[in-house]
């Protein structure tokens, strides 16, 4: 049973994720160039379409509330995991720890922090990843996620900076979604699925996974759930991890060896998204 279970656990207060300024509806990109990488429509739309699914059955894993780090333990990442009615058992996909890392990223000139949670799903290589960008006010404004099947590189942006951008850049720029999106021909791979409601204070987000480990919606805490029904919850041990550390566990991953550098670039969202003042 859905309901009363997966609300009290999320705090949820009932607002909806899809209030923003963003265009509604999936928009059909223009042609990029043939050189250049790209994620192709049929990707792009599946991708918009996932973003407001429902899920039928989640697991949930969060953090431990014994842990030392406290602070963390608000921003960290509440996760629900898809769980098909066939398929694997719970126990080959569960999370079982979450490193976490922190560092800077420069935007429009001034230092964000920036918090990193990193995991893997148990009997998987696949590493799967939510760095949040805090504004001066410790407020999350960016969502990033580490890595995508279709090689898109998936970014949620904050109603409030969404608003802001659409103020001072004006609507979308043709076939994108948000006005925070600059054009397909600087940033072909990029995609800004939907906004997150912003909340009444900082929090960590909701990440919703498929099996394959795809991020296919990030939430505010504070929206109403995405998934019918709860079959079970976790928790799982959230550890610090500096620098060296954090690079030893994502080269594991033989899927994001090419792109690490693209990652730890302090300049990587200002180079992708069109952020307002």
């Amino acid at each position: 049973m859905m309901g009363a279970s997966v609300f009290l656990v999320l705090a949820l207060i009932g607002s909806t994720l899809l209030v923003s300024s963003c265009k509604i509806g999936a928009p059909v990109s223009p042609s990029a160039s043939a050189s250049a990488p790209s994620v192709t429509d049929e990707e792009r739309q599946a991708i918009y379409a996932r973003s407001i699914a429902e899920l039928d059955n989640v697991v949930l894993f969060k953090p431990r509330t014994d842990e030392t780090h406290r602070e963390a333990i608000y921003m960290a990442p509440l996760l629900l995991l898809d769980k098909p009615r066939t398929g694997p058992e719970i126990r080959s996909r569960s999370v079982k720890k979450v490193w976490f890392h922190r560092s800077q990223t420069t935007i429009n000139g001034r230092s964000h922090e920036q918090q990193g949670f990193y995991w893997s799903m148990a009997g998987r290589e696949f590493f799967q990843g939510v760095r949040v960008t805090l504004d001066s006010s410790a407020v999350p404004i960016f969502w990033e996620i580490l890595q995508d099947s279709s090689d898109a590189e998936l970014i949620w942006v904050s109603q409030a900076t969404e608003i802001k951008a659409a103020d001072q850049f004006g609507t979308a720029l043709p076939g994108r979604l948000c006005s925070v999106e600059r054009g397909f021909s600087e940033t072909p791979l990029v995609v800004v699925p939907n906004v997150v409601d912003d909340g009444p204070l900082p929090m960590g987000p909701v990440i919703y996974l498929f099996q394959n480990g795809d991020v296919p919606m990030v939430a505010c805490r504070c929206s109403s759930t995405h998934a019918r029904t709860l079959e079970a919850q976790s928790s799982y041990e959230l550890e610090e991890v500096d620098f060296a550390q954090l690079r030893r566990i994502l080269q594991s991953s033989r899927r994001l060896a090419a792109s690490e550098t693209n990652w730890f670039d302090p300049m990587r969202l200002e180079k992708r998204l069109r952020i307002p003042d």
